[in-house]
């Protein structure tokens, strides 16, 4: 797919030479899809999702400690902060941090000291609203060496994931009904959703394949 080749390029740099990168853009562009791929039997890469809920170093460091598999408690951020360190430095590792954008200014500056200590690579991944953060991070985004943007999901993998779930290549008015999906809000994870309802269209008909008409129903179904 377009968009996963394009961040795991970037995620193997910033693995490879042990820069920031930094993967933003709207819902369903297909970010967190490309994260999982590329992690998967890929030795060092250590992921974490923030939340809204990480809102101190040490809520940051717990979550750290965890996707390291290290001690989760300890008695202050710094010995924390030891345990992290001393599990990153010197083994070429990629620490991963998804939804991003929930993260403050100095939490993600947290990070880049991490990195900058420990010499890992960092991958900082959002909505674009983390743009706005960053802006506050001068000591962050001076080190970002690739910047990956995602907008409306390419539509030849628009056409890849139909292909997939149909079992074969979807007709004209099947992708532009997938491409109108991905142009609105949700953007892939609308796709998912117009082609769960296909599905469950033709299983109400006693079929296991789902057809063009059980498609432009199902997107019709959703404009109502």
């Amino acid at each position: 797919m377009v968009v996963t080749d394009e961040v795991m390029a970037a995620l193997a740099h910033a693995h490879a030479t042990g820069d920031v990168v930094l993967v933003h853009g709207r819902s369903g562009a297909g970010k967190s899809h490309a994260l999982g791929r590329y992690a998967a039997g890929r030795a060092g890469v250590h992921a974490i999702t923030a939340t809204a809920g990480v809102t101190s170093l040490g809520g940051l460091y717990g979550r750290l400690c965890r996707a390291l598999g290290v001690q989760a408690r300890y008695a202050s951020t710094l010995a924390a902060e030891d345990a992290i360190l001393e599990r990153l430095e010197g083994r070429q590792a990629l620490l991963v941090v998804d939804e991003a954008q929930h993260l403050a200014a100095p939490l993600l500056d947290a990070l880049r000291v991490l990195r900058d200590i420990s010499g890992c690579g960092l991958a900082l991944v959002g909505d674009d609203k983390i743009r706005m953060t960053l802006g506050r991070c001068p000591q962050v985004t001076g080190r970002i060496g690739i910047r990956v943007a995602l907008g409306v999901p390419h539509r030849d993998d628009v056409t890849a994931l139909m292909a997939a779930v149909l079992d074969r290549t979807p007709g004209k008015s099947e992708t532009r009904a997938g491409n109108d999906a991905v142009a609105g809000p949700g953007g892939l994870h609308a796709l998912r959703r117009l082609l769960a309802r296909a599905f469950m269209l033709a299983r109400a008909a006693g079929r296991d394949e789902i057809t063009a008409d059980d498609i432009l129903s199902a997107a019709a179904a959703a404009l109502d």
